[in-house]
């Protein structure tokens, strides 16, 4: 790490230079857990109930309290171990055979049967014994066991397996002592929690932080982005930033073309994270601070909007929501400022005022149900406002389209006949939703009042058209319910990006990829590869721009059929742009990478009245390469009753299960506002008693 000098063969041991090659070879399986080579054998199945392999216990079994074995199985193409262990590993989940662990740091672990780390490039197996002193080495146990195969295919096991919502799942019921972890480690180190959650659970390292040397001398994070400015070179050894001095090397260095000191674990895989710089420490520098913050890609938080005065329709929006609350979920926490708040800025937009702005209030503030019953009022009243509403999941689209369907339909029900001739839209033809699992009705989202519809299709070339606008005027308003997270984006190292093209090529070269427009990538990589080098080489040139030739849109899809995640989240939104009618990327010095790929406009960044709610207080950066900011909208906290919390949550139970689950846990939060309407309708009191643990209040 940062003393790479390929030209002399001097190379790290890294995914950049060791890859699983396109040819025969050795897949080993790591077991450290209580499972005997019979058990293990059984959950991995077929293919491998039926193959040969090498059992072996591990190089540490059988000292100071270790135990574990290896497997080792020939395999037909190397390529493909990763992918496939990955899926199985997915599979294990999915199976019943998955867990998590809270490390000491706080980190939510993933654990099952055998240990996925080792498929990372470059890692080593110590296959030979262990020297003792002072004790005999323990007697390895090593043995061939045959069987009907010699080689296994892993073709069959390529195919992707989701298994996002059952760990998900898993993980959210180890939040609260993750919280407790959180909240007593960044108290002893004297930051705050909130600087110590995104060490934790994010790449970056915020500018209050601590780091330690191996002598616990302690390094100000401030200090060493500042000392990087003057362009320092060179690296040195530090403790762990989450779990201090660790038997594998963590080094801190300094790139001085990017002004970016990065840290680097050798721990648990390999870990990096990137110093991320505040407005406060660049104020701190004695050069040029404005172009210091250009160089390192620093974005300023939003500014902060004043408030609308009390818009007159406000009270009657909330009076539904709260009548909603006590008769429909038998819950009595009603947040009514902070509800009305957010109902005056939504009204005053929908009359006509313009703004872009963010909604940062904390989870189970009802962010939705605002939104929801500010619809459910636009429809009572008669009033054709179309509205744009994209959320983060599918499985949101469908609870909250379902949700809302219901009950207009009530309200259509009570209109008069001679009501409905002057308001001639049914529920169905008010309300319409859009997500990837269905075909693009376009026709009819543009003339649709209300779209609930996922934020990646909004990436498509043609979408200005589409959810931009209503029988050809614009929309009203544009909501993105914690969904502003994608668009037409692509942000990461240069380094990384040329790292995509390559897997992608290679797997296409070797027939494992149908339908990718191969030789277009492989020129796209051609271009970064040489605006990479005259970054790096002319200090002057601060950012090339690349335009790239159009793709057409049958292309996108394939970007979907490959095997690693992190490939497909760069390839599917590049697809998208190269799909789209501007076409520039750009190569430059920017967020303490090496170089950043970048979409450098974003259509989303035209819009003139659009909302987003953030209860992770991390505003979205979607307006980075736009002079229309979003503006922070100062919605005070609720302050009333600290200890009380809704949580709505996906959960896969039935709605009795999950009530059942409720009581049983004492109010873990685990409801979603799909079991919330399954249970309404099947509600028993006498099963249940009071009714109020629906919403679980925490």
């Amino acid at each position: 790490m940062g003393s790479e000098e390929p030209e002399n063969d001097i190379i790290s041991r890294s995914k950049n230079y060791f890859d699983h090659p396109s040819s025969p070879g050795i897949l080993m399986i790591d077991v450290d857990s209580d499972d005997t080579e019979e058990e293990v054998i059984e959950k991995l199945g077929e293919p491998f109930s039926s193959a040969s392999y090498v059992f072996a216990t591990s190089a540490s079994n059988g000292i100071a309290g270790k135990k574990g074995f290896h497997l080792y199985f020939g395999v037909k193409d190397s390529s493909d171990i990763k992918a496939a262990m990955n899926n199985i590993f997915n599979s294990a989940f999915l199976n019943g055979y998955g867990k998590a662990e809270l490390s000491k740091s706080g980190s939510i672990l993933l654990r099952t049967f055998f240990d996925k780390a080792v498929y990372d490039q470059g890692r080593l197996d110590f296959i030979s014994g262990p020297v003792c002193e002072g004790f005999d080495a323990p007697v390895r146990d090593i043995r061939y066991v045959e069987k009907d195969n010699d080689i296994i295919d892993l073709a069959p096991l390529l195919a992707p397996v989701d298994a996002s919502e059952v760990i998900e799942e898993i993980k959210r019921g180890m939040r609260g002592e993750q919280d407790e972890i959180i909240k007593t480690i960044a108290a002893k180190k004297g930051i705050s929690e909130a600087s110590y959650r995104s060490t934790l659970e994010s790449s970056t390292v915020s500018a209050d932080f601590i780091l330690y040397k191996p002598e616990n001398t302690p390094l100000r994070v401030k200090e060493v982005l500042l000392k990087s400015a003057y362009g320092v070179d060179g690296s040195i050894e530090i403790q762990h930033p989450l779990e201090g001095g660790l038997s594998e090397k963590t080094i801190l260095y300094y790139n001085p073309d990017t002004l970016a000191p990065v840290v680097h674990s050798f721990a648990h895989g390999g870990q990096t994270w990137t110093l991320e710089w505040d407005r406060e420490t660049i104020e701190s520098f004695e050069g040029d601070k404005e172009d210091l913050a250009k160089q390192v890609g620093f974005l300023d938080t939003p500014e902060e909007a004043e408030l609308f005065e009390r818009h007159p329709e406000t009270e009657a929006v909330f009076q539904m929501m709260q009548y909603t609350f006590l008769n429909d979920y038998q819950n009595p926490r009603i947040l009514e400022e902070q509800w009305k708040y957010q109902i005056d800025l939504y009204l005053h937009l929908l009359d006509g005022k313009e703004g872009r702005y963010s909604i940062e209030l904390k989870m189970a503030s009802a962010k939705t149900q605002v939104l929801l019953h500010l619809i459910l009022y636009l429809y009572s009243q008669q009033k054709t406002i179309a509205i744009s509403l994209s959320f983060e999941k599918i499985e949101e689209i469908e609870n909250n389209y379902n949700w809302l369907l219901s009950r207009l339909q009530k309200i259509w029900e009570a209109f008069s006949v001679e009501e409905r001739c002057s308001f001639p839209y049914t529920p169905e033809e008010y309300l319409k939703r859009r997500h990837s699992k269905e075909r693009t009705p376009f026709g009819e989202l543009r003339d649709t009042l209300i779209i609930l519809h996922t934020h990646h299709v909004i990436r498509t070339n043609d979408f200005t058209d589409t959810f931009f606008t209503y029988q050809n005027q614009e929309r009203h308003l544009f909501i993105y319910d914690e969904a502003l997270n994608s668009s037409l984006e692509v942000s990461l190292k240069c380094e990384n990006a040329i790292d995509h093209l390559n897997y992608i090529i290679s797997r296409g070269d070797s027939g494992k990829l149908d339908g990718v427009p191969i030789k277009y990538l492989g020129n796209l990589r051609k271009k970064l590869v040489s605006a990479q080098r005259k970054l790096t080489r002319i200090k002057a040139i601060k950012a090339i721009d690349i335009e790239i030739p159009q793709l057409s849109e049958r292309f996108i899809k394939t970007g979907y059929y490959i095997d690693d995640e992190k490939v497909v989240n760069f390839i599917v939104p590049l697809f998208y742009i190269a799909a789209s009618e501007e076409r520039s990327l750009r190569v430059s010095r920017e967020k303490g990478a090496s170089a950043l790929l970048s979409f450098k406009e974003n259509q989303v960044g035209i819009i003139k009245r659009l909302v987003t709610t953030d209860a992770s207080r991390e505003v979205r950066k979607i307006h980075k390469y736009t002079k229309n900011k979003i503006q922070r909208y100062p919605i005070p906290e609720w302050t009333q009753d600290e200890k009380s919390n809704i949580w709505i949550a996906p959960f896969k139970s039935t709605g009795k299960e999950a009530v059942s689950n409720i009581l049983r846990d004492e109010g873990q939060p685990s409801l979603s506002i799909g079991i919330i309407n399954q249970f309404l309708e099947e509600k028993k009191p006498e099963d249940y008693g009071d009714i109020s643990y629906l919403v679980a209040l925490r």
